[in-house]
């Protein structure tokens, strides 16, 4: 794991502290790593729905029986515990 040195004034210490306790985290860097990663998540998020506009506005198709299956296939395949192709 790698290790981030971050000084901050001591009021804003004393509230991720505060923070951090309100939220049922045991140190400031668990709440740090939380806020990271709810970041993290919500940047996922963005670039998702950056995908799916552009999907929207692209060319479109029927979908068919095939399609169906492979995605019947796919669905199997990951409740068996395989990975995505």
């Amino acid at each position: 794991m790698a290790l981030i040195d971050l000084s901050i004034p001591d009021d804003l210490k004393a509230f991720a502290e505060a923070e951090a306790a309100r939220a049922g985290h045991a140190t400031i860097n668990e709440y740090m790593m939380a806020l990271l990663r709810e970041a993290e998540r919500r940047s996922a998020l963005g670039q998702l729905e950056v995908k799916l506009i552009h999907s929207i506005d692209g060319p479109s198709r029927a979908v068919v029986a095939e399609d169906w299956d492979e995605m019947d296939r796919r669905f199997e395949q990951r409740q068996s515990g395989g990975r995505r192709p």
